[in-house]
């Protein structure tokens, strides 16, 4: 049997989308959120991430009960590591 690991931008795009439901996990841990608690998502990053967050938009805002990814530029942004992308980030409660 023979396996195939080339990565496809397909695959590459769901990767990142992937990495960012973590990300926005634990972003929501880290600032003790409830489980429930609905969240705003703020990014500023490159064009390759930006076309995986369109593409699985659905899917992250399902997975991560985010009512809204905004590309944006904010003052409170952390940097973190996407899959060796540098990428900011700010999660919040929807509504503050």
């Amino acid at each position: 049997m023979a396996l195939d690991t080339t990565l496809t931008d397909e695959l590459i795009r769901e990767g990142y989308a992937r990495e960012l439901i973590n990300k926005i996990q634990y972003s929501r841990k880290g600032q003790g959120f409830q489980i429930m608690d609905r969240v705003e998502v703020f990014l500023q990053s490159d064009v390759e991430v930006l076309a995986a967050v369109n593409e699985y938009r659905d899917y992250i805002l399902g997975e991560t009960l985010c009512d809204a990814i905004s590309f944006t530029q904010d003052a409170d942004m952390q940097s973190v590591d996407l899959n060796g992308k540098e990428i900011l980030i700010k999660v919040q409660k929807s509504g503050a």
